[in-house]
């Protein structure tokens, strides 16, 4: 920008998505002796609950036009979990659904891959929803920790202004840090509540805003035709 402040949502994407080099393209090991854990890491218990969810979701859908699509599949041990339950569970539905991925990054298609070897015939990985026509889906989509991990922007309120004001980051010389922007990014929504909570919300209170999650809904909707929608945070 000319001010020379990065929006924050631009700045936590570059750490975390740079190709080649962001968190996420590095493969960090999550487990309890890794650098975090998550349901999934501890064991294949929430991919065989959602196989059996998924399973009923399925089953009056009609046959050989069924899709389970996954949006964040991280290393694929969730899909794998989930797929080698409904073999248990419900192979007569497994040996119908196709398995889909929405995985930009080549870096974690490749990894996905390796996990999901034993699956692969089934799987098809797609880079973006514009692969998938209007009302393409019947079955489900759904993401896993996927919503609250996308890039978020800062607003404070400035309670002598009466506005919002857009965080951004900077280099002060000696390292980074806060400043204000003239201006918010362009398109995005500021909160909108009502003179009452405005009059008693104190100055610099800061809320996060993620047009990013709310763009990839709105694209998950546009594709399902028939079924389910499901997000886990």
């Amino acid at each position: 920008r000319a001010d020379g402040s990065i929006p924050f949502a631009r700045v936590m994407a570059m750490p975390l998505y740079a190709p080649g080099s962001g968190y996420h393209e590095q493969p960090r090991p999550i487990a309890r002796e890794g650098y975090f854990c998550t349901s999934v890491s501890v064991g294949p218990l929430l991919g065989e609950l959602l196989a059996f969810q998924f399973s009923r979701w399925l089953s009056p859908l009609p046959a050989g036009t069924r899709q389970s699509v996954e949006g964040g599949a991280h290393d694929g041990q969730l899909a794998a979990d989930i797929l080698d339950g409904l073999a248990r569970m419900a192979p007569a539905i497994l040996a119908e659904v196709e398995y889909w991925i929405i995985e930009p990054s080549t870096i974690r298609a490749a990894r996905q891959r390796d996990v999901l070897r034993d699956h692969e015939p089934r799987v098809r990985w797609i880079r973006g929803w514009e692969e998938i026509p209007a009302r393409g889906v019947t079955g489900v989509i759904f993401g896993n920790e996927l919503l609250d991990a996308m890039p978020v922007h800062r607003l404070g309120w400035s309670k002598f202004e009466r506005r919002w004001i857009e965080r951004g980051v900077t280099w002060n010389g000696s390292r980074f840090v806060w400043e204000n922007l003239r201006e918010c990014t362009r398109g995005l929504a500021v909160p909108e509540l009502p003179d009452a909570l405005l009059d008693v919300l104190p100055d610099g209170f800061v809320v996060e805003m993620c047009p990013a999650a709310g763009k990839w809904w709105r694209a998950a909707a546009a594709r399902l035709g028939r079924g389910r929608w499901l997000t886990l945070v």
